[in-house]
């Protein structure tokens, strides 16, 4: 009886797992949507702009909690294989850098952020295991300050003229 417990939980496990893959795949597709109104136009959506961007901030969140899993050998390591097919087909669709054709835009920084993420992760995690508590409030005002600059940076460059 356990075995048929822990045969039906795993099945639903890996049912969630591929479900959270495949959203964080559709929601970078749709993250993709290529404004067809000239650069005049779309650099004034703002609302639009916003909307792609948290788009792909689910999907880089999604794909981080799965690759912590996959770096925690709590999920196969085999998803990579899906991921990186998928990845290499939304780069052949879609690898330009206009608004009509935006994907390497998406892309790169797709990955840099979950690199970046990851990282903090790291830290975050070793930072949990450190006995001196001085050193992770310091860490913390100084990712406050980090993310601070990066807003400021997103700001800068994402006005039309820039």
């Amino acid at each position: 009886m356990n075995h048929e417990i822990h045969k039906s939980r795993k099945k639903y496990s890996n049912l969630l797992i591929f479900a959270l893959f495949f959203f964080s795949y559709f929601s970078f597709f749709l993250s993709l949507e290529r404004c067809l109104e000239g650069e005049d136009v779309c650099c004034k959506k703002v609302r639009w702009m916003k909307k792609k961007v948290i788009e792909e901030a689910i999907s880089c969140i999604l794909v981080t909690m799965l690759f912590e899993l996959m770096i925690k050998k709590k999920i196969s390591k085999l998803h990579i294989i899906h991921f990186i097919i998928v990845f290499l087909s939304f780069y052949s669709a879609s690898h330009g850098i206009d608004f009509d054709d935006h994907g390497y835009y998406n892309i790169k920084f797709f990955f840099i952020i979950v690199i970046f993420i990851l990282f903090l992760l790291s830290i975050i995690n070793y930072l949990l295991s450190i006995k001196n508590k001085k050193i992770i409030i310091i860490c913390f005002f100084s990712s406050l300050i980090l993310l601070y600059a990066i807003k400021n940076i997103i700001n800068y460059y994402s006005d039309c003229n820039g």
